[in-house]
């Protein structure tokens, strides 16, 4: 009978360790994801890029951090047909992100890539959102892009 509650005593001690280390586990996890946004925000994507894929690396499972990847390379010089080729096999439900805010980064992509035709269409369903938020920094934001987009694509039929 002694014996017994030996046994109960160091399962309990040996899943309590457990629990306390996933729990370090996430809050490191979150750190990273904190410093990696903060990174893409502040335009340092190659910094961005290299956080993130510490994460996928300890969590292959979870796409939103391919997404961040994605999103990092696109913005990178030499990387962005990569990044786009990422997004191509992401879904948006996958990344934990909604139709528009998938499409504008998938608009960049194209963009980035001289698919100016594609991304089009794609940078004005994201600016129908942002209409319905009354964001008009990122409205303007957008139709510039679109600007862009519309005299690339005018200057490809013109050569």
């Amino acid at each position: 009978m002694r014996i017994i509650p030996i046994y109960i005593v160091l399962f309990f001690t040996l899943f309590s360790n457990n629990v306390i280390f996933c729990q370090m586990k996430n809050s490191e996890k979150k750190k990273l994801l904190y410093k990696g946004d903060n990174l893409i925000w502040a335009n340092k994507y190659q910094d961005a890029k290299s956080v993130f894929l510490e994460l996928t690396n300890a969590y292959p499972d979870e796409e939103q951090y391919r997404f961040r990847i994605a999103i990092c390379n696109i913005h990178i010089k030499d990387y962005a047909k990569k990044g786009l080729e990422t997004l191509i096999e992401l879904e948006p439900v996958k990344v934990k992100k909604n139709l528009a805010d998938f499409n504008y980064h998938f608009a960049l992509g194209h963009y980035y890539n001289h698919n100016f035709e594609i991304a089009n269409p794609l940078f004005e369903s994201y600016l129908l959102k942002i209409k319905k938020q009354d964001n008009k920094a990122l409205e303007n934001h957008v139709q510039l892009l679109m600007n862009y987009n519309s005299n690339a694509i005018l200057e490809s039929k013109d050569t």
